[in-house]
């Protein structure tokens, strides 16, 4: 729903300099539950997704919003704390 709700909402901007957040959703219990990942593949994934973020080390991650799923969602990507302490995670 946060998701659908950015996607079209009028504050969205496409012009990463006028943006104050970026938001970053997180749908690795899908993977997970759907049996496309199990949970070392997804810490890996999500440890190689976040340096690869284009505007990411701009403020380490301060200004980027990351939602989780479920209430383990945050706990496929274990590392978190490694690669995202700064961030927001919902």
């Amino acid at each position: 729903a946060i998701h659908e709700y950015f996607m079209g909402s009028s504050i969205r901007t496409r012009d990463p300099d006028e943006a104050d957040f970026f938001f970053v959703p997180g749908y690795g219990i899908c993977m997970f539950e759907g049996g496309w990942m199990k949970p070392p593949e997804l810490d890996q994934f999500y440890s190689e997704l976040i340096p690869q973020l284009p505007h990411f080390s701009r403020t380490r991650g301060r200004d980027h919003i990351f939602t989780f799923a479920s209430g383990m969602g945050i706990n496929l990507f274990r590392r978190w704390q490694e690669f995202i302490p700064l961030s927001i995670v919902l």
